[in-house]
């Protein structure tokens, strides 16, 4: 004899021959018995609920929840007494049930475990035995069948048979839901034939829905459940839709889910079972989404987004606020905020293929199971709760061709190759018979949010980006619980070449190249003006003095020969003419290549001056207006130098042959070009007729190697326009 603690329930176990016994210590629950054969010298239970027992023979593990439930077998030659359809209490008992057959029905004993056939009345049209829904009295059950309806007496034994309303009303017997009304009436759904109501006595049958010329008749048309609401309004689910029928004068109204999806198909979200909170608040359920009828609407509140990743059949919801419901998945239970669903199936162990006919919910918290050839009852507050499942196992870690084992809690994180690719092996050490436990994992520095795990326990990254990193892994039951979170770091340094020192070098080496080159650059440029000042000076010098020493000693040689040679001294004046021209060149080439001109400032300073002085001669008035932005600009030497000399030729032009009064002279910058525009008003000239000399030509090449725009606008009597616009 042992005493035992599972999941905080404190047991009795007697380890007897033919195998073990648990016995409740609350008292709550009957004994329980399982069959292991052998000289038990311990028993432990972890923290899963498991039990572990160890004998002569080996070590055993339990599953503690199988202490709240176990299969009744039900031992019968005859496989049609072996298939249970449905659980019905017995009225008056409520430990007592009537299972039943397509050969007739069983009555169990949930305090005694007897389970016998029970003697039903003469049935020549199988009523009983074919049996669908049923609804209850004091006496007795009004039900409805396959083969018909009837009302059976249970304290007198006596079964009435109605079939023969039915088939004056629509024809044929064949009935699926019953239920009566506040006032008694009986609402029973015929086959594909619409609605009979009728009093319990038969009188004023009434056959709704049944009218082929009205648009919502059911004519064809299944009608998958009917239930009274506390309105006191029959409700009742079909043709894709939810009916409410005022059961006093039959007037109705239908409503239809939203659906957002039209590519699922609509009999897969079509309301079809209706079921109540026990504040008795209205359920349906389709086979993929479950809603909740309030305020006359269909809202859906299971699941939040899509559609279920089973099917729903049978669905109820007990007393204590519990929802159980059969579906693909097994038997899953459930509360009214849907948000977690335990699977009941997993939890007891069974197989994936069992399959469950029926389901009762009893008034103590039990719940009464029905298969083919057995029938069972869960306790359900023998299950063990929500709890955690342990930590996930980082089993091993690869990187490249070398292996990590047991990395978890290593005081360095794991150094990897940016070549390599890094696996990651997880095992669930889950000793339950939970088979929904899923495992979330992330790699943060990576990503922020969690993935399932599907399939085989390896997670491989390739190709992952030089950074740290740390792996997060858990487990979740189908409850919502979560396991603690294992993790385990490693880092990836990047290459060389994105190595911190290597870009620091690259840099360093970039700096001092940028600043060889710009200190090359400065001292070419340096040099430069150097070489500019010192020819500007030398053809000032020289070639400038030799030029007026020219112009001089010809005016002097002129003076002397006035008399006695007269004929040379056209000679003399055209030489000291050209003299003084190329002094006056010379002069404009050295001023160009005196880098100390170069500034706008310079440049505008000569312009009006020579201006100036020409119109001055002429007896020309001048106009001159310059930007002033243009002071602070750097000039190119031969575009500054070209520049000032089509301004020069313009001016000359204008002096020697326009016979202005007025010239207008504007330098203005606008969009990084400036604008030169040169103006009279003298005498113009025609375009086309104009003999064009070398003035006109210099200005047009100087124009062109500045890859600046040249243009001459000229009407007889109507002055000039010469303009220049240089893209600086």
């Amino acid at each position: 004899m042992l005493i035992t603690h599972i999941l905080n329930r404190e047991y009795l176990v007697l380890a007897t021959n033919k195998g073990l016994i648990f016995l409740d210590g609350s008292g709550k629950s009957p004994a329980k018995f399982t069959s292991l054969t052998d000289n038990i010298s311990h028993l432990f239970s972890d923290r899963q609920g498991n039990l572990w027992i160890t004998g002569s023979s080996g070590l055993y593990r339990m599953n503690s929840n199988s202490l709240s439930f176990e299969w009744t077998t039900i031992n019968d030659p005859d496989p049609e007494w072996q298939h249970i359809y449905h659980i019905i209490p017995e009225i008056g008992n409520n430990s007592r049930y009537f299972l039943s057959t397509l050969k007739g029905w069983w009555q169990y004993d949930a305090l005694s475990h007897q389970l016998s056939k029970f003697k039903l009345p003469s049935d020549p049209e199988n009523l009983l035995g074919g049996i669908n829904t049923w609804t209850a009295n004091e006496k007795g059950y009004w039900f409805s069948s396959i083969n018909g309806m009837g009302y059976y007496d249970k304290f007198n034994n006596r079964l009435d048979s109605w079939n023969s309303l039915a088939q004056m009303k629509s024809g044929q017997t064949s009935t699926g839901i019953i239920v009566a009304d506040k006032s008694n009436k009986l609402w029973v759904s015929l086959h594909r034939s619409g609605i009979l109501v009728f009093g319990q006595g038969g009188g004023n049958p009434t056959l709704l829905f049944a009218d082929r010329n009205k648009p919502d008749n059911l004519i064809g048309k299944d009608i998958h459940d009917i239930q009274l609401i506390d309105d006191g309004s029959i409700c009742f689910t079909a043709d894709n839709r939810l009916f409410k029928v005022n059961a006093s004068d039959y007037a109705y109204t239908s409503y239809s889910p939203e659906i957002k999806d039209e590519r699922i198909d609509r009999n897969k979200t079509a309301p079809e079972k209706i079921f109540f909170s026990p504040g008795r608040s209205v359920f349906v359920s389709s086979s993929l989404q479950i809603y909740q009828f309030s305020q006359n609407r269909l809202a859906k509140v299971f699941p939040a987004e899509g559609y279920a990743e089973f099917i729903i059949g049978k669905i109820d919801c007990d007393s204590r606020g519990n929802i159980w419901a059969l579906t693909s998945r097994g038997l899953l239970k459930t509360d009214t905020t849907f948000r977690h669903w335990v699977n009941i199936s997993n939890k007891l162990g069974w197989e994936e293929d069992e399959e469950i006919e029926d389901f009762h919910l009893g008034p103590g918290g039990e719940v009464i199971l029905a298969a083919n050839g057995k029938f069972g009852i869960l306790h359900d507050s023998l299950l063990s709760r929500s709890i955690a499942p342990p930590a996930v196992l980082i089993s091993r870690v690869k990187h490249g061709d070398r292996v990590s084992y047991m990395v978890i809690g290593q005081p360095k994180p794991i150094k990897c190759s940016y070549k390599e690719a890094v696996e990651i092996e997880l095992s669930s050490m889950n000793f339950t018979e939970d088979k929904e436990t899923r495992i979330l994992y992330m790699l943060e520095g990576w990503e922020n949010k969690w993935n399932e795990l599907s399939g085989q326990q390896l997670i491989r990254y390739e190709q992952l980006p030089p950074g740290d990193y740390t792996f997060l892994a858990r487990q979740v039951n189908d409850e919502g619980a979560e396991s603690e979170i294992t993790s385990f770091k490693f880092s990836i340094p990047p290459p060389f070449y994105r190595s911190w020192w290597f870009i620091a070098l690259i840099l360093l080496a970039a700096a001092a190249t940028h600043f060889s080159i710009n200190h090359y650059r400065k001292r070419k440029a340096l040099e430069l003006e150097r070489l500019r000042t010192r020819i500007a000076i030398d053809l000032h010098d020289d070639i400038g003095a030799t030029l007026s020493s020219i112009s001089i000693y010809s005016d002097a040689l002129k003076r002397q020969l006035k008399d006695s040679q007269p004929m040379l001294v056209n000679v003399l004046d055209k030489m000291g003419e050209s003299s003084r021209e190329m002094v006056s060149g010379m002069s404009d080439i050295v001023w160009a290549i005196n880098p100390d001109n170069d500034h706008g400032e310079k440049l505008i300073s000569r312009m009006q001056n020579f201006a100036t002085d020409v119109c001055a001669m002429k007896n020309i008035h001048l106009h001159f207006q310059e930007d002033e932005r243009i002071n602070s600009i750097v000039f190119p030497l031969e575009g500054r130098k070209n520049f000032y000399l089509v301004f020069k030729e313009a001016v000359n032009n204008a002096a020697k042959y326009s016979e202005a009064s007025n010239l207008w002279i504007s330098l203005q910058l606008q969009g990084g070009k400036l604008i030169l525009q040169v103006r009279d008003d003298g005498r113009g000239f025609n375009e086309n007729t104009i003999r064009r000399g070398n003035g006109l030509k210099n200005m047009k090449s100087r124009a062109d190697e500045m890859k600046a725009e040249f243009q001459i606008i000229s009407n007889p009597d109507e002055g000039t326009i010469i303009l220049l616009n240089w893209n600086i």
